[in-house]
């Protein structure tokens, strides 16, 4: 026992040791690689699916308006002022700039960058066109109005200095933007190049803005870049020039990784940010829902008040509509490619991307990412909890129950946060590393207890059930070489008479025969938990109760037993319906006469009635892997074995065919489900048969014989064992005459009354011959077999 529970302990650590030291490995190569950010593609990607699916329904801020040069703007004007791109002076800087400035909105934001001079001659300076827009945009300034045009910035492989931003003709770099970063946490961008608005406009602008785009490396748009570090100078994003505006901001600093924006009497706003000034966006279900004017409309709306025309307030777009409110022009139409990709749809016109960032800065629409010693944390607990699921839980089912409902937990708690808290959870490198971990599971198992269960079925296969092999396995009780003792149960069957069937059948039909007798036998046997030690020739051999410990071993040795018996009824039925094919030779080939072998049939007479005898027995037997070190057999030895086989082979003398000690009838145990003490007499019907010396021992023993499960008799068979019991009564107390009385009544009713020999006829003998020769008053009722 003691050498039993070392190895389970020894397997136990073996497995706690597999546990932590393969869930350092794959966190010693997962933890990084998350901190590299080496898996932010798959993550995306599950960002993306909650962002589709389980997004907050959050309305965008109405302050801002977004002027779309849209595919109904750009058809509708081109009979009058041609296709795109729109002259600057007559349309952008008439007809929408100096309109929708009237009535003083916050500011005023071009996603369109004017890089160069529309001149029709490379002679001219700068065309009329161009005039009119930096003048419209000078004389604005001068009014104390915001406007600001775009800049963007790019990296070009080819260039190894990056440009510098040059100052404006105010002696200034109307660009820069002042940042108190007393940590330097901000970096230096990747850019190296700037592409400005024509010169004339760029000399004689006081504001500009980037509209630098950012895309991930499969090409979706997640995030915004609220500000750009350029040679160690801060430039703006659109958005961030906005906030300044519509703010006032006054102060603007880094401050524990988060950009503080101070403005009016004490008042902030506070926005993460990673080192390159990057904010995750928040984006909306339905951009519908954003504040869009058509361009067209503001242009035919500003015709009108050019043509002294009045405004009518249900058709036309009014100038006040655009009071104190946030105005960003750019274009929807998809001929002009400023299209994005982002996690909510496919086609988002660019200049939403500032507008979302905008929104969701003055309605507190934040995404924040779990920090990252929380995911790694999340991504520890995932590997343990993983490889001690799959590693230690024996049942597959529930392994896999635990493993996937863990996974499927995580992603509803990743889900709950977005939706509730606006929480991304990373999840990519937690799932990578729990399938590692799974798989490394199963690996490690098939290297292990794979080996050993491997052997168990190799070595006990042929003789236990798949049920008992698992349960040994699971138990870890190990066979080697050499025995030991315990309880257990044997049990020896033999055909009666079965010398007789090779004299009636060929080898072939012999063998034919008993494959079928055997397999419905040891069906049962295995399904009973039994062991088979052997077959010897028809004789089966075998135990209960080892090498697996079963609580209950006489029970299910006397069940099978029972079952056995039942079985053979039923062969013996089917054997006697079976014709001979006639396709087939014929099968009496030893010409046994009819009586014997009726024509046409498949097995003779004494196949129909063919009987087994059963012997059962409890005890102290010694069982175990014996043999040399390169074979061994799983056996029993011992006097307890030899008993049973005594039985088997003494029940002939009574002409019974089950006959069990009381070693095994009065066997205890607890029942593992209630809890209650057993004993094995109380789950059958039996009768008391002899108390007899077997061959070789001179102790006597208690034998039964088992007829059926408990409540299992016929009325004919109550009746006999009440009348027999009588007859046994009276025998044990040396009333001969009355004993024979009761006998001679239960022979009349005997379970099988044309046998050459029952115990009824047993006990009329018996009671005739001590009659007539006393035992004496010291007889203890015993019998002594004279033969095996």
């Amino acid at each position: 026992m003691k050498k039993k529970e070392a190895k389970k302990v020894k397997f136990k650590l073996k497995k706690a040791a597999f546990i932590f030291i393969f869930g350092l490995i794959i966190l010693a190569v997962m933890v990084p690689l998350f901190f590299l950010g080496i898996f932010d593609v798959f993550d995306n990607k599950l960002t993306d699916f909650r962002f589709k699916y389980f997004n907050q329904k959050k309305e965008p801020n109405k302050e801002i308006i977004f002027l779309d040069i849209d595919e109904e703007s750009l058809q509708a004007l081109s009979p009058f002022f041609g296709g795109w791109p729109w002259r600057r002076g007559e349309i952008i800087s008439d007809r929408i700039l100096n309109y929708v400035m009237q009535e003083n909105p916050s500011i005023f934001l071009f996603d369109i960058v004017y890089t160069t001079i529309t001149s029709k001659s490379i002679d001219e300076e700068i065309s009329l066109e161009d005039e009119k827009l930096f003048l419209t945009t000078i004389m604005l300034q001068s009014e104390g109005k915001n406007v600001s045009h775009a800049v963007l910035f790019s990296k070009d492989p080819l260039i190894e200095t990056p440009y510098e931003v040059p100052p404006t003709n105010y002696g200034y770099d109307g660009f820069e933007i002042e940042i108190e970063d007393k940590q330097n946490y901000l970096q230096n961008s990747e850019y190296n190049t700037v592409t400005l608005p024509f010169p004339t406009l760029y000399a004689e602008t006081l504001q500009f803005h980037s509209v630098t785009h950012l895309e991930d490396i499969d090409g979706v748009s997640r995030n915004y870049r609220l500000l750009i570090k350029y040679n160690d100078k801060y430039y703006p994003s659109l958005c961030l020039r906005a906030l300044i505006t519509k703010l006032g901001v006054t102060k603007i600093s880094v401050v524990n990784k988060r950009l503080v924006l101070e403005y009016g009497d004490n008042q902030r706003i506070t926005v993460n940010i990673d080192e390159n000034g990057i904010m995750p966006l928040s984006f909306y279900s339905d951009y519908l829902k954003f504040n869009s004017i058509t361009a067209g409309s503001v242009v035919v709306s500003a015709q009108k008040q050019i043509d002294g025309l009045q405004l009518d307030r249900a058709t036309d777009v009014l100038p006040e509509e655009f009071t104190d409110k946030i105005i960003v022009i750019g274009s929807s139409a998809v001929g002009l490619k400023d299209v994005k990709i982002t996690p909510v749809t496919e086609n988002l016109p660019g200049p939403f991307i500032h507008i979302t960032a905008i929104s969701n800065i003055l309605n507190n629409h934040y995404i924040y990412n779990a920090p990252k010693p929380a995911a790694a944390l999340i991504i520890i607990v995932s590997v343990f909890f993983i490889l001690a699921t799959a590693t230690i839980i024996k049942n597959t089912y529930a392994k896999n129950i635990l493993g996937f409902g863990y996974i499927i937990l995580l992603f509803i708690v990743a889900i709950l946060l977005f939706k509730y808290f606006s929480i991304t959870l990373e999840l990519a490198t937690t799932l990578i590393a729990t399938i590692i971990s799974y798989f490394a599971s199963l690996i490690f198992l098939s290297l292990t207890e794979a080996r050993d269960k491997k052997f168990l079925k190799s070595t006990f296969g042929s003789y236990l059930s798949p049920v008992l092999i698992d349960e040994m396995f699971a138990s870890k009780e190990m066979p080697t070489l050499g025995g030991e003792s315990r309880s257990i149960t044997a049990y020896f069957t033999d055909i009666q008479g079965f010398s007789t069937f090779s004299e009636k059948l060929t080898a072939v039909q012999l063998v034919e025969l008993l494959n079928e007798y055997l397999t419905a036998m040891t069906d049962i046997l295995l399904g009973e938990k039994g062991t088979l030690d052997k077959y010897e020739g028809d004789a089966i051999i075998a135990f209960f109760g080892a090498p697996m410990k079963v609580i209950d071993h006489p029970v299910r040795a006397v069940a099978a037993a029972i079952g056995m018996q039942n079985k053979l009824l039923e062969l013996r039925d089917k054997w006697d319906d079976e014709k001979e094919s006639p396709d087939e030779p014929k099968r009496n080939t030893k010409n046994l006469p009819p009586e014997e072998w009726a024509p046409g049939d498949k097995w003779p007479k004494i196949v129909h009635d063919m009987r087994m005898r059963i012997g059962i027995n409890t005890g102290e037997i010694v069982v175990g892997n014996m043999g040399s070190s390169t074979r061994m057999n799983y056996t029993m030895m011992g006097d307890s074995v030899n008993l049973a086989a005594r039985l088997e082979a003494g029940a002939k003398q009574y002409g019974v065919f089950t006959l069990v000690s009381e070693f095994t009838m009065n066997y205890e145990f607890t029942d593992e489900t209630t809890g209650e003490k057993r004993v094995v007499r109380d789950f059958f019907d039996f009768r008391f048969i002899d108390k007899i010396v077997v061959v070789g021992k001179s102790e006597p023993v208690k034998v039964f014989e088992v007829v059926s499960l408990k409540g299992g008799l016929t009325e004919k068979e109550k009746e006999l064992f009440r009348i027999y019991s009588s007859g046994v009564k009276y025998y044990l107390e040396q009333n001969w005459d009355e004993a024979m009385n009761y006998f001679k009544e239960s022979l009349a009713i005997e379970r099988f009354p044309d046998a050459r020999i029952n115990p009824s006829k047993v006990y009329i003998d018996r009671c005739a011959y001590f009659k007539d020769n006393p035992p004496g008053e010291r007889w203890d009722g015993s019998w002594t077999l004279t033969s095996k």
